[in-house]
């Protein structure tokens, strides 16, 4: 038997551990350094599972074993979790603006994307929670089509370099499109599976700080979505439009022929992403009735 207090002590401190082993595992600013070389070192599929899959691991410990165990050390803990994942929101996104490889770039914005899990989380709240699982979910779907566009650049085009890209549109219109559709569902595009997912978190943020000194702290969410906006849009405009680039000789390319689009089984692949990511941005419910029913064990507990 422990007292409520040697309890309250016990719970912040097991809390506490186990929640800094998950947020490397997220990962969450100031412990995501190893994420964007882990990127650009590895090939294509397993970036694709590390963001896809492996990332969300850290954030499923936490509502899994954090928060069902030790309730009342997530309530300490609440402001920490809110205000790492509003840095790695911000810090994410800035620092997707500076990157000259794309496969960096996209590293870096899932920094953002998992900070704006830990916020979902932070709330403490049935909503929240729910939609930080939804964006674990969405996130898979999106940077999985990311990651198998940036890896296209490499093996077809042989950079993955923005500066050295530019007017692609016009001579690979299947693999820009693709590249598109990623960014824009990325940034939160309504009618797509990313706006569902952060609109639900910063709805889930402004219920747990509206009417409290604290409601001003919804700018970040807002700062956030804008930037990632600003970056992607930016990427896709040096990338794809524009003049057809001379820095890269399309008649030698990587495999010694010509520079050509993406296969029919490489468009398969992403075809699949595609549909999906639109499937469940027009009609979430049929992902978020499997969250809900779990999701309610956390009803009026916090």
């Amino acid at each position: 038997y422990m007292s409520t207090n040697t309890d309250k002590w016990f719970q912040t401190a097991v809390f506490g551990l186990l929640f800094f082993g998950f947020i490397v595992k997220m990962p969450i600013v100031p412990f995501h350094t190893w994420l964007p070389d882990a990127h650009v070192e590895a090939p294509t599929g397993g970036s694709v599972l590390l963001a896809g899959v492996m990332l969300k691991m850290g954030s499923y410990g936490i509502i899994r074993i954090c928060l069902e165990n030790f309730k009342i050390g997530a309530v300490e803990w609440q402001w920490v979790m809110i205000i790492l994942g509003i840095i790695s929101m911000i810090y994410g996104a800035y620092a997707c603006i500076g990157q000259t490889d794309l496969k960096k770039m996209v590293a870096y914005s899932s920094i953002s994307h998992m900070g704006m899990v830990l916020l979902g989380i932070g709330c403490l709240s049935e909503i929240g929670i729910e939609f930080a699982v939804f964006q674990m979910f969405a996130h898979g779907l999106i940077t999985a089509i990311l990651f198998m566009v940036c890896g296209l650049a490499g093996h077809n085009i042989g950079t993955r370099e923005i500066p050295l890209l530019g007017g692609l549109a016009t001579k690979m219109p299947k693999w820009a499109f693709f590249m598109m559709f990623g960014f824009m569902a990325s940034l939160g595009l309504p009618g797509l599976v990313g706006f569902v997912a952060e609109f639900g978190i910063l709805y889930a943020f402004w219920e747990f700080i509206a009417n409290t000194p604290q409601m001003w702290m919804l700018v970040f969410g807002m700062l956030s979505m804008m930037l990632t906006a600003g970056y992607y849009l930016w990427a896709m405009q040096r990338t794809l439009f524009g003049d057809l680039t001379t820095k890269i000789d399309f008649e030698h390319g990587v495999h010694g022929g010509p520079v050509h689009d993406i296969s029919k089984y490489e468009f398969a692949a992403m075809a699949i992403m595609i549909v999906l990511i639109a499937f469940f941005g027009i009609m979430p419910d049929y992902a978020t009735r499997f969250i809900e029913g779990y999701v309610s064990m956390f009803a009026g507990v916090f």
